[in-house]
């Protein structure tokens, strides 16, 4: 069983519990434990960073320091999260200047930090930790007959990208044997917190995801980041009324899909629990293995 210093962030706490619920319920099964960081701090995620980017290195700078104290890796599963903590992380290397002021507030705080720690992403850590073979003969439930498409939102890949192939969900949708259609879509923004701010702009952006993955026979949205699964399963009504169209694509995480196939109850991995209601698609499968 491998230990996983975690970074929950705010939103797997709070209204995306079953993101959080899934990962460790997909640990359980594949062999992973998650660890959570004593006395962690919001990462600011896009909307500090666009008030006060030198505040944000600081307040994520704190996160490395208490995680350092353990461990010279730290797994967040939020896309934000990610960007966040391992933005600053390069940064710290790369700039004197930050470095100086990141060691500056931590000493005010009686803290250190020395530049060690390795930000990873959860789907990262599941694609690179354990073989395909191992992840694939614990498959019970395989979801043949389901076309999924994969979505990774913008933060994985950039700044800072995670160290994956850019067909990781593909592959581990095709592993827990539905079907990933070709969504050129999938490393495209979906509106972050434009939604709210500007909804002329934010809905727009989440039509365009929904449009293709519907065009495409999509039965499901896969995503790896809480605030991407929000806007487009939240804000699907408001697409929906503002542009004429019908969308009702349930939006998931992949650790739900992979639990699932994995013999899961929808009850562990809280699927079920969604607006737009994913187990009549899962349990729609054809379950034969053969």
């Amino acid at each position: 069983m491998k230990t996983l210093q975690f970074f929950p962030g705010c939103s797997l706490q709070g209204f995306n519990t079953a993101y959080y619920r899934s990962a460790i319920t997909l640990g359980n099964i594949i062999g992973y434990k998650l660890d959570e960081i004593d006395d962690w701090n919001c990462c600011g995620a896009t909307a500090y960073f666009s008030i006060s980017e030198e505040r944000t290195f600081l307040a994520n700078a704190r996160n490395l320091a208490l995680a350092e104290k353990k461990s010279k890796e730290l797994t967040v599963a939020c896309g934000a999260c990610f960007a966040s903590l391992s933005k600053t992380a390069k940064y710290y290397t790369d700039s004197r200047k930050l470095a100086y002021l990141m060691d500056n507030a931590l000493k005010e705080a009686g803290m250190v930090y020395d530049g060690k720690v390795k930000v990873r992403h959860l789907l990262e850590v599941v694609f690179n930790e354990y073989p395909r073979g191992e992840l694939a003969a614990k498959v019970v439930r395989p979801l043949k007959g389901i076309k999924m498409a994969p979505y990774y939102g913008c933060m994985i890949f950039r700044p800072v990208p995670a160290p994956i192939p850019r067909d990781a969900l593909e592959q581990l949708i095709q592993l827990a044997g539905g079907e990933a259609i070709d969504f050129t879509a999938k490393d495209r923004c979906c509106g972050g917190m434009l939604v709210n701010n500007r909804p002329d702009v934010g809905l727009a952006l989440v039509k365009d995801l929904l449009s293709e993955a519907q065009q495409k026979g999509s039965r499901l949205m896969i995503t790896t980041c809480p605030l991407c699964q929000v806007n487009l399963e939240l804000y699907q009504g408001a697409v929906n009324r503002k542009y004429g169209t019908d969308f009702k694509i349930p939006v998931i995480y992949f650790t739900q899909m992979l639990g699932y196939a994995m013999g899961a109850s929808a009850k562990e991995l809280m699927l079920g629990s969604e607006l737009i209601n994913s187990l009549p698609v899962l349990q729609g499968a054809r379950v034969s293995k053969n």
